[in-house]
């Protein structure tokens, strides 16, 4: 490919998030610079309780943008994580010191809260490059940027005087404007937004709590029918009694956010161990679950990325480090077409690797992990649940344990890969979270319009030249989606049939539907945790992975 002149002079990013201002101070550091503007229809940074833990893709890019240092100064790098029964006794579990390093070059996973990593990005933005978030600035329609021919992307903006609206044109436009996007429904339309959402809602709570005292470790899984959730360690302390807990739960359906904050203390008093009644609550926030993605990540010349463009439960991180993973394909696609080394097609193959990234890993490794929570017995997980047998195998063998926890990571790593020409593609620095398959039970989650989900062609409309086309919920949502376009993960995970499924020459890849409490064939085995061939999924990864570091 020959050299040409850069090509952006201008970038505008709707929304203020995680994505929206790590995407902004990287796209600062291009040469030359384009004109960066930044809107956010909120009057100042969300301080709700959100995602906290970063993952190694996130770790690698926070080292670029020059802000790793501040972040493991002040956040902490947890070490042990189990799975538990309500009633306190441990499952199993693995410790993740056997990987990191904990100075600024091991890439371990990494806790600190989101609302510091916001005013973090925000005030290094403003320091390095002088550019501000323009706040209260709420997009209201879109003038032009949906076709390939237009020459610019135009959006009209109410400002926050009162006096009319703004227009704002540049020569892209990102959405990351959460998972009630604006810029995705200019774009596609009200209703659409292919996925499911989750019949149980979440309650995220920072609580300032001692759960130490019970011997728990920095985070925990709690399976149970009726009592599930996360507890985990985001502020810790040298007095025990002031470390700050991550604890989300789920909840029954139905209730209305009212209903969900008034139950807190009866849930907290009856699900956590002691029956505490003395703790301090920082802040709780309610809100739904979805896994949804995107028909396409770039149209004309708009581009969605994080939550506005995909969503996922919160169980493993994945959202936000998934999100993350979306602003580094990004920027090299920014940063090629600026040097001249790409052209405006690099950001097909940007769509193409990060929805199917979200098909192959995301969803079903997040979907796994929730239903793991709430979908089988406690009694009986760790004999009906191979993931966890292998977990506890891993206690005693400590090679088995590196392998299990560099799984995902090999897996995205792999999954990052574009089956295009190299010089067209934009290198993904990917993730954390090891694959989760799930005994999953009979439940499914609720289906919109209350019909089962029909799946689509995942790779719909795409481009004869390059092979492409041509985000944490903020409280509650109500995203409805039309049913002819929804999405409906299986149950299992393959990680070496999708590994397959990348290596292959481009061609239209198609799901095959899937009954929620079933199983399926080629990546999704018939048996949960099985692969095609009826072989265990992790024991066979376990040998892939010993060869992989072997040479073999």
């Amino acid at each position: 490919m020959t050299s040409r002149q850069p090509t952006i002079s201008s970038i505008i990013i709707v929304g203020a998030g995680p994505s929206g201002l790590l995407l902004a101070l990287l796209l600062a550091e291009l040469s030359p610079r384009p004109e960066i503007t930044i809107l956010d229809a909120a009057p100042t940074l969300n301080e709700a309780p959100r995602a906290t833990h970063y993952g190694s893709p996130a770790i690698q890019l926070f080292r670029k943008a020059g802000i790793l240092a501040e972040i493991r100064r002040d956040g902490y790098m947890p070490e042990k994580i189990c799975w538990r029964k309500l009633d306190g006794e441990r499952i199993c579990g693995y410790d993740r010191s056997l990987l990191h390093d904990g100075g600024l070059d091991g890439d371990g996973l990494t806790v600190y809260w989101v609302g510091r990593l916001c005013a973090l990005l925000e005030r290094e933005l403003k320091t390095r490059t002088g550019v501000g978030v323009k706040w209260g600035h709420k997009v209201t329609s879109l003038k032009s940027g949906l076709h390939r021919d237009d020459t610019c992307a135009t959006i009209e903006v109410q400002t926050p005087d009162g006096n009319g609206v703004t227009s704002y044109t540049a020569d892209y436009i990102v959405g990351c404007d959460g998972g009630n996007s604006t810029m995705r429904r200019l774009m596609f339309g009200q209703r659409n937004f292919p996925g499911f959402s989750w019949d149980v809602p979440i309650v995220a709570t920072n609580t300032i709590i001692d759960l130490d005292r019970f011997g728990w470790e920095d985070t925990q899984f709690v399976i149970g029918r009726e009592h599930w959730f996360m507890a985990a360690r985001i502020g810790a302390h040298e007095d025990p009694k002031q470390n700050i807990w991550r604890i989300s739960y789920g909840e029954k359906a139905g209730l209305s956010n009212e209903e969900l904050m008034q139950r807190q203390e009866m849930k907290f008093e009856q699900m956590l161990p002691g029956h505490p009644k003395e703790y301090k609550v920082l802040n709780k926030s309610p809100y739904r679950v979805h896994q949804r993605c995107v028909e396409k990540m770039r149209v004309g010349r708009l581009l969605l990325a994080a939550d506005a463009a995909h969503l996922c439960n919160p169980f493993g991180g994945l959202g936000l480090t998934g999100g993350i993973v979306d602003v580094g394909a990004l920027m090299q696609c920014f940063e090629g077409m600026q040097k001249g080394v790409a052209d405006d097609d690099i950001l097909d193959v940007y769509c193409e690797v990060q929805r199917k990234m979200w098909h192959d890993i995301i969803n079903p490794v997040s979907t796994a992990n929730i239903k793991r929570l709430y979908m089988q017995d406690p009694e009986t997980a760790l004999a009906d649940d191979e993931m966890l047998q292998l977990i506890k195998k891993a206690e005693t063998d400590l090679e088995l344990s590196r392998e299990l926890q560099s799984a995902g990571n090999i897996v995205w790593q792999t999954g990052s890969r574009s089956r295009t020409p190299a010089a067209r593609t934009p290198q993904n620095r990917s993730g954390t979270a090891s694959p989760a398959p799930q005994n999953a039970g009979t439940q499914s989650p609720r289906q919109d319009g209350g019909r089962q989900q029909q799946q689509n062609n995942v790779w719909s409309q795409r481009s004869s030249s390059i092979g492409g086309s041509n985000g944490q919920p903020k409280n509650e949502q109500s995203v409805e989606v039309k049913a002819e376009q929804q999405h409906t993960p299986a149950n299992g995970f393959n990680a070496a049939d999708v590994k397959a499924s990348l290596a292959r020459v481009p061609v239209p890849a198609t799901y095959k539907a899937a009954e929620i409490s079933g199983g399926g064939k080629g990546a999704w085995g018939a048996k949960p945790n099985h692969m095609a061939n009826n072989q265990p999924f992790f024991v066979q990864l376990a040998k892939q992975i010993a060869t992989l570091e072997g040479g073999g």
